[in-house]
């Protein structure tokens, strides 16, 4: 193989590496959802067990927020959703 055709060959492969597969892809966004998902059920659960008006409760709505709030940013900085959905969407009347 000359040197030119090896350096085509790892450039090659380089660019392969950064991006990941279809599928792969697909199984991230799944595994992300799922792991919000079960999060937030935890959080959810932890919520039902304390009173309104504790400092618990109110440490726990933190949380639920936090974590909904990181989820979206996530998703949006992974590309799976739009960062200004009013950007990407077109009015109509």
């Amino acid at each position: 193989m000359s040197t030119d055709r090896k350096q085509y060959m790892r450039d090659y492969r380089s660019k392969r590496k950064d991006k990941p597969a279809e599928g792969q892809a697909q199984r991230i966004a799944a595994q992300i959802e799922q792991t919000y998902l079960k999060h937030k059920k935890l959080l959810g659960d932890g919520l039902t067990t304390t009173m309104p008006g504790s400092n618990a409760y109110l440490k726990y709505t933190e949380a639920l927020d936090d974590l909904e709030r990181k989820h979206r940013a996530e998703l949006a900085d992974r590309g799976l959703t739009p960062k200004s959905l009013g950007a990407a969407v077109k009015s109509g009347y």
